[in-house]
């Protein structure tokens, strides 16, 4: 089954994280699929990059006078994949401290590539046929990657000036005080979304992003609602975990035109 990704970042790091499997497969032929792996990386805190480099200065033959990257955009993160099988397999982020990755840790546009990136993995660990004893699971899940390639059908929300980033519900209403019913303003997800959004993703088999509309329903009310794009379209999130059960629009216009 394809799978679409919004950015070709996304691609690039699960290239590099198959070749950084196959140089370890070479290297250690006692690698245990009974406890967690753990792959030390570095991510770009602006774009998403990841680099399987084992210390920032190591990346630092990328960096010239006319790069728009530095070093200083680089941080440490753990990624772990924990899973005997493919069908247990469970992939996250850590920073350094071990802490998971929150939002705020990065800019809006490398957040957003950091969940797809863990969201592809995950879907194609559904996808991907149990492994041999001789490969570790996350090895088969990256040993073909010809089913992913970048959509050019979604709409660039952080391009619209409703847009505001990675903001807190508070922070949200304060915006939007004292302004007309209707008004809405389009957020990040918070952690909580964005946990429910990875479970989505895998129950159904198909990437997703997601955004906060917050709106202003009615006098003194101002409401959350959880927006989600997928090759099949835009949709509002309503507690119906099969997403193929919703009606979809083509753009992020129609949908709010239609449903609020």
């Amino acid at each position: 089954m394809a799978i679409e990704i919004t950015c070709r970042n996304v691609l690039n790091n699960l290239i590099r994280f198959k070749d950084r499997l196959l140089e370890a497969h070479s290297q250690d032929k006692n690698r245990n699929k009974e406890q967690a792996r753990v792959y030390t990386l570095l991510l770009n805190r602006k774009t998403g990059d990841m680099q399987f480099a084992q210390r920032i200065s190591s990346l630092s033959h990328h960096f010239s006078s006319k790069s728009k990257s530095s070093i200083e955009d680089w941080k440490e993160i753990r990624l772990v994949v924990n899973g005997k099988s493919n069908k247990d397999l469970h992939f996250e982020v850590r920073n350094e401290r071990n802490d998971r990755l929150q939002i705020t840790d990065l800019e809006p546009l490398a957040w957003r590539v950091t969940e797809e990136t863990l969201q592809v993995l995950q879907i194609k660990a559904t996808q991907t046929k149990p492994s041999s004893l001789e490969i570790l699971p996350e090895e088969a899940v990256l040993k073909d990657l010809s089913s992913i390639h970048v959509s050019h059908q979604e709409q660039n929300i952080e391009q619209l000036p409703i847009w505001v980033g990675a903001v807190h519900r508070s922070q949200a209403e304060e915006r939007l005080a004292l302004q007309p019913i209707g008004t809405y303003i389009i957020r990040m997800c918070d952690p909580i979304a964005s946990a429910m959004v990875y479970q989505l993703a895998q129950s159904n088999r198909i990437l997703i992003s997601a955004y906060l509309a917050t709106f202003v329903e009615k006098e003194d009310k101002i409401s959350d609602y959880l927006v989600l794009y997928t090759r099949r379209g835009w949709i509002v999130y309503r507690d119906e975990p099969r997403l193929d059960q919703y009606q979809t629009y083509p753009t992020f216009q129609a949908l709010i035109i239609n449903t609020f």
